[in-house]
Parts: structure tokens; C-alpha cells; sequence
């Protein structure tokens, strides 16, 4: 079961670059990922999932461009009261991977955000109540300008990562479309 919460301190901000690669390409490209920013008056919904300790490596492989963070201090939980003796966890961009728009507007070239991460964001807002979806989307800053949208299905250079995600497997077996 998911819970919602509210994250203080920290803005969702386009601010995590990762490489994918585009079905016709054969290089990686970089692309922009939602990720979060320190904001001292800053807050943003999310949602919480209960995962066993032993879970933790495998949702690292996937969030491969993130580090995790421990934020149980600045988790605000929506209904039930608190989680007893439990961490809450979240990813925020590696230094590496961190991209600031006006430092670092010309160091990655080519840079874009995948139509198919933005789809699946909004495939996943969809399933949530309509105050929880309109929150995230005021909750979030807009996409640096410049940034333009690639609309070609990708998959991860990282064959780990693609399992991790489920990009290893046909979208009629479940796994996702590759988008």
C-alpha cells in the first residue's frame, strides 16, 4: 500500500541528468530526470512504499544517477500518524549528474527530456486523487528553458539498470514499452 507524505526542505525540480540510449542511436544521450533541490521554504508531495532492507540494492541499480538520502525528519505522513521504526528513504541526483541551468547550460549538448519519462510520470499521476496530482504538478518547477522534448523511445545504457526498471522485458510480458 501507498502512503502520501509531504517532503520539507526540498523543491522536485528537472535537475538530474542521466544517460539513455534512443532506439535509432547507438551512442548514449544525456536527458533530464525530475529529481529534488534543497529549498529551505520548499515542500513536495510524494508517495511512500514499505520496502525490506534487502530491497534497498536492487532500487539503488534503478535510481542509478541518485544518491539515497535518509529524510524520515522532514517527512510530513498524510493519515495513520507515524511509521514505528522505520527509515524513508529518497533519491537525489549524484554531484556528478546534478545540472544547475545556468552553470551548466552548454556541458551537456544535446540535452532533453524523454516524452516517454514525461508519460510515465502522467500515467502514474493518473492513478492518483485529483488534489494529490495537481499538488505534484504546482510542486514541481518547470522544465529549464531551452530543454526540449525527445520523442523517441529510449532504453538505459546499464543492462542492470533496464532490469532493474523492467526495460528488459516486452511491454506484453509487462515490462514497460520502451519509451
Amino acid at each position: 500500500e501507498l502512503r502520501t507524505a509531504v517532503l520539507h526542505g526540498y523543491a522536485r525540480a528537472w535537475n538530474t541528468v542521466g544517460q539513455v540510449i534512443f532506439d535509432d542511436d547507438e551512442e548514449s544521450s544525456p536527458v533530464l530526470f525530475l529529481g529534488l533541490a534543497l529549498s529551505r521554504d520548499g515542500a513536495c508531495n510524494g508517495l511512500l512504499a514499505e520496502t525490506e532492507a534487502a530491497e534497498l540494492p536492487f532500487l539503488d541499480r534503478r535510481e542509478k544517477y541518485y544518491l539515497r538520502i535518509d529524510v524520515t525528519p522532514w517527512i510530513e505522513l498524510d493519515r495513520d500518524g507515524p511509521i514505528a521504526n522505520a527509515a524513508i528513504y529518497t533519491y537525489v541526483a549524484r554531484p556528478e549528474c546534478f545540472y544547475d541551468p545556468v552553470r551548466d547550460t552548454l556541458r551537456w549538448e544535446g540535452l532533453g527530456v524523454a516524452q516517454g519519462y514525461r508519460q510515465l510520470i502522467e500515467d502514474g499521476l493518473a492513478e492518483r486523487p485529483t488534489e494529490f496530482a495537481d499538488a505534484f504538478r504546482r510542486q514541481t518547477w518547470p522544465i529549464p528553458a531551452g530543454i526540449e522534448t525527445i520523442s523517441r523511445p529510449y532504453r538505459f545504457p546499464d543492462p542492470e539498470q533496464n532490469r532493474a526498471t523492467g526495460r528488459d522485458r516486452p511491454a506484453e510480458d509487462g515490462g514497460p514499452a520502451r519509451d
